[in-house]
């Protein structure tokens, strides 16, 4: 119970952290135990879900753009690996490398480039499993696999590069995980601040999950990511 218990003001401070880390990257441990951990990352995440919400209301009435509709009305299988399997991906390849080893390098620029390759052939999405499907995941594991030989040449390097450049490092990610998802939208606008404003949240979400990922852990931005998707699985069920 000790674990869980502590003032509301200690709860509250989760935001101020997270603001703190937004303008300022760092690699910086938290040293909350399991039960603070979670209820600090489920009321940061509480906050961060809302203010998503705002800019989709936003979306509908002011811009031109709405969801695909393989993304606003999916079927069955499509819900299951948004909330399963996409989070472990993404989460491998976007929060993953964060904290530098060669073989969290290699393991996410295996998938990213899987995410390229597949922009060269007829894919349905990212996750369509016809159309060459083993070809581009040998030609991306062998990408993965010279990323690891390479990283682990240059370990040492690499990570003094880590350290000095955290801010680099942590928006380069959030901001290409961003930009993937303008994929599930329409935007009947040529206008530069409609894909500023469209991105926007889904960049916030990755700053999210880069917090937790670096404060806690893995484990938290996955399951925050998993949390995130499974609410538009559980409302799209009910309605």
């Amino acid at each position: 119970m000790g674990c869980w218990a502590m003032k509301s003001n200690k709860i509250f401070s989760i935001i101020t952290d997270f603001i703190k880390f937004i303008y300022k990257p760092n690699y910086d441990k938290s040293d909350d135990c399991v039960g603070r951990a979670i209820s600090k990352l489920l009321l940061l995440f509480l906050v961060v879900f809302v203010l998503r919400v705002l800019f989709i209301f936003a979306d509908e009435f002011f811009l031109l753009t709405h969801l695909k509709k393989s993304i606003a009305q999916p079927d069955l299988k499509i819900l299951i690996l948004s909330c399963s399997l996409v989070p472990i991906i993404e989460e491998i390849a976007f929060r993953l490398p964060l904290i530098f080893s060669p073989i969290h390098l290699s393991l996410s620029t295996c998938i990213l480039s899987f995410y390229i390759i597949n922009n060269f052939f007829s894919v349905e999405n990212q996750y369509d499993i016809e159309n060459y499907f083993f070809l581009r995941v040998l030609i991306a594991v062998i990408i993965g696999f010279i990323v690891w030989f390479v990283s682990k040449s240059y370990a040492d390097a690499l990570k003094t590069f880590y350290k000095r450049n955290p801010f680099l490092i942590i928006y380069t990610y959030s901001l290409v995980f961003a930009m993937m998802h303008i994929g599930n939208y329409i935007i009947d606008s040529n206008f530069l601040l409609t894909y500023v404003w469209v991105i926007l949240p889904v960049f916030i979400s990755a700053l999210l999950y880069s917090f937790a990922r670096l404060k806690y852990g893995f484990f938290y931005s996955l399951s925050l990511h998993v949390i995130n998707n499974l609410i538009p699985t559980i409302i799209h069920f009910i309605i």
